[in-house]
């Protein structure tokens, strides 16, 4: 793990996502694509995931280097793990977070596909 944290899927509307396989992926190099992302772009579901607020406000600036990491569809790109650094980003009125990005398909659980 990438720095610790014990979360390994990520759930959202019914469609589970492997994040430790996500992580791993980042880890070995095969991250998609990686840089800076604008928080606008991908704030959208924030309303809709359970963070919790005090964990988020504790996180130590240096957990912003972190990468968030975004699942690539075909449509659109999905925010996989992340939301309690993002809602720290928010909170200290940062513009960006550096992010991977690996293609959904390569961590939907068994089952279920892009």
């Amino acid at each position: 793990m990438i720095y610790g944290d014990h979360i390994k899927t990520f759930i959202l509307l019914g469609t589970t996502f492997d994040i430790a396989k996500a992580r791993q992926m980042v880890a070995s190099g095969e991250a998609v694509d990686q840089g800076e992302v604008a928080i606008r772009d991908i704030w959208k579901w924030i309303n809709v995931i359970d963070i919790d607020q005090g964990y988020a406000s504790k996180l130590p600036p240096e957990r912003l280097k972190v990468p968030v990491i975004i699942a690539k569809f075909a449509d659109e790109d999905l925010l996989v793990d992340g939301y309690h650094r993002l809602t720290k980003a928010i909170d200290l009125g940062l513009q960006k977070l550096p992010f991977a990005s690996v293609y959904a398909h390569d961590i939907l659980n068994k089952g279920e596909q892009a």
